[in-house]
């Protein structure tokens, strides 16, 4: 059973993600916006600092698992409403329209074993077992860093028979099974992409 404190680190996330982007879009745009308004944060060029994972879409190597990094699965747009983000009443019907927004060759990789590249936010242990984390895009920062999209990390849950040692100062790249679809906690939008991870490497410099 996931403790408290895993649920209360995605929501964290998600309730970051919707804050900052509230007030950026106000910031910017000094009209209010209409009750559906879309909820999307947009990194300017301008923006990519030091202990960000920008690495380009990453391609098969001719052997072994696919290498992904976020300019792949976060290369494309969310847009997200409030329905969209919270919904209690249709939650089916609300992952129907984020599942479209994916494109197919991202959504085709739900069930394959994969490599995913970026830095690791531990979540969950087991006395000293890791035994859950996420993969972000960007090392953890304030609003001001820019907050991560849902598309943005990815929830890793480490299987029983592996031993990952938690590196949270470096990119790293987690092998295991990849799972692609909405995820929901309390009607909440907690993420998009989860992990059984097995397997943990360094990333490239």
């Amino acid at each position: 059973m996931k403790t408290i404190l895993a649920i209360t680190v995605r929501l964290y996330l998600l309730t970051l993600s919707i804050v900052c982007a509230t007030s950026l879009t106000r910031a910017a745009d000094p009209v209010l916006s209409p009750p559906n308004a879309t909820a999307v944060v947009t990194k300017p060029a301008s923006a990519v600092a030091l202990g960000t994972n920008t690495t380009a879409p990453l391609t098969n190597l001719s052997t072994g698992p696919r290498i992904l990094g976020f300019g792949e699965l976060a290369g494309y747009e969310l847009k997200l409403t409030e329905e969209l983000l919270l919904n209690t009443n249709r939650p089916a019907w609300a992952d129907a329209q984020i599942r479209a927004m994916i494109p197919e060759p991202i959504r085709k990789l739900d069930g394959q074993r994969v490599l995913v590249e970026g830095f690791m936010y531990p979540v969950e242990y087991e006395q000293d077992r890791l035994t859950e984390f996420m993969l972000v895009r960007d090392m953890p920062s304030c609003c001001f860093g820019f907050p991560p999209n849902p598309h943005e990390w990815v929830s890793a849950a480490v299987v029983k028979t592996a031993k990952i040692k938690a590196e949270v100062y470096r990119p790293v790249r987690v092998g295991g099974i990849f799972h692609v679809g909405p995820q929901r906690q309390a009607g909440y939008l907690s993420g998009i992409y989860r992990l059984e991870a097995d397997k943990l490497e360094d990333a490239p410099h």
